[in-house]
């Protein structure tokens, strides 16, 4: 590979001022198997130091589990900027020169077998893996002629669009809920803009946050809409577990790890990573129960909350970076439902409305506690829980049948790649 392409090069930045809104991709925008991005836009003096580098046209792989594994990778060709900025856990691979048809390499690098044998030479601590650049300069591949190179792609760019359909409505069925959730609960539909620009009293801020955007009108109105119904705080509602585990004991030698990536958004549902004990990241720490609900305190507004499913003599383990909430205070709420009206829009809005920091804005516990959620009665409670999860099914239904489809058309690809 390294006779056309340049993995991890150096780019140019020396154009940019501090003031320069540059394109910006945590992991978390980056979608499995499926060469989809979103971009963020912040200012270069916020990550001109500490982040990967990367041009329009460029591919960024993820290098770290679980995320390589996953298939996090994408062609960063609709970047809104010319330079961009990400995850210092990406790679970066560019071409040479125009002989090569990025779309292809992005075929070949996320390849299922590309990805087993790269996770075959991870190195670091288990939970904290990952692949070296050596792997991919030394990756052996043949390229074909460039119209070849396209003829084969665009084969397995109209089973990628089949696909990205199927995972679009499986979205769009979640992305929906909080839409029936206001109607069921009867909360309306707020439209107004958030402002830039707005004014607040002096005593709203007094012994409080001084923050403008804590603030902001944009968040009042939606809560005000929540508070109209009976309504509770998150903190009344349930306990919220302290419960640690000394990285000693329970667990002989591997046990299932949740990290924040492991999380589908909004969708509830997570994958746990089995890590070596001897190998247990710093923040494997929170014990988590069948039932718990563990919600992530970093970007939380995304909805990375599921709850958590094992046997009942059973334990996981989870990142520090959740909170974990355990026993119901209140007998009028079912748990079921507290998971799901947690994903709601207005609930993860408070999220953000009482997040602190910068482009990884993180929730303390205790601002968690104080987000108000409406309490309907339990017969509305079921009828919410019963939509939704019939939405999931559905959802799951979607995303293994995309699965099984892709699984097919890169089968396909590589046979036509080799000529068979």
């Amino acid at each position: 590979m390294s006779d056309f392409l340049d993995v991890n090069p150096k780019t140019d930045c020396t154009m940019l001022t501090d003031k320069t809104e540059v394109s910006f991709v945590p992991m978390p925008n980056v979608q499995e198997r499926n060469n989809m991005v979103s971009y963020d836009m912040v200012p270069y003096e916020k990550v001109k130091k500490g982040f990967t580098v990367f041009r329009r046209n460029d591919l960024i792989w993820a290098k770290i589990t679980p995320c390589m594994q996953n298939g996090k990778s994408c062609i960063v060709d609709e970047m809104p900027t010319e330079i961009g900025f990400g995850s210092t856990e990406f790679h970066v691979i560019r071409k040479r020169n125009n002989d090569v048809y990025m779309p292809f390499v992005w075929s070949i690098f996320s390849n299922e077998n590309v990805l087993k044998a790269a996770q075959a030479v991870f190195s670091g601590s288990a939970g904290q893996q990952r692949v070296s650049a050596s792997f991919l300069e030394t990756f052996p591949a043949v390229l074909p002629k460039y119209d070849v190179q396209v003829k084969l792609v665009t084969n397995l760019e109209e089973k990628l669009e089949s696909m990205n359909d199927k995972l679009g409505q499986a979205e769009k069925l979640f992305a929906d809920m909080s839409k029936y959730v206001h109607s069921v609960l009867g909360i309306d539909e707020v439209s107004t803009q958030k402002p830039v620009v707005f004014a607040t009293n002096s005593h709203m801020t007094f012994g409080a946050r001084i923050d403008p955007e804590y603030h902001n009108p944009y968040y009042a109105h939606r809560v005000a809409e929540i508070e109209k119904l009976t309504y509770d705080t998150l903190g009344s509602i349930i306990e919220f577990s302290t419960e640690a585990w000394d990285q000693k004991t329970i667990f002989d030698e591997s046990f299932p790890y949740i990290e924040i990536s492991g999380i589908q958004i909004r969708e509830n549902s997570y994958i746990t990573t089995d890590v070596a004990v001897s190998a247990a990241p710093s923040r494997a720490k929170m014990i988590v129960r069948n039932g718990d609900i563990i919600v992530s305190t970093t970007r939380p507004h995304r909805g990375a909350i599921a709850t958590i499913f094992c046997d009942e003599s059973d334990v996981q383990i989870a990142s520090t970076g959740f909170c974990v909430l355990r026993k119901l205070k209140r007998k009028d709420v079912l748990k079921e439902y507290l998971q799901w009206i947690l994903l709601d829009d207005y609930v993860l809005l408070q999220m953000l409305q009482r997040s602190s920091g910068g482009n990884y804005p993180a929730i303390a516990s205790d601002e968690l506690k104080k987000i108000v959620i409406p309490i309907p009665d339990i017969s509305v409670q079921k009828v919410i829980c019963a939509e939704a999860t019939k939405r999931k099914k559905e959802a799951d239904k979607l995303r293994s049948d995309a699965q099984q489809e892709w699984r097919a058309a890169k089968e396909q690809f590589e046979r036509e790649l080799l000529g068979e």
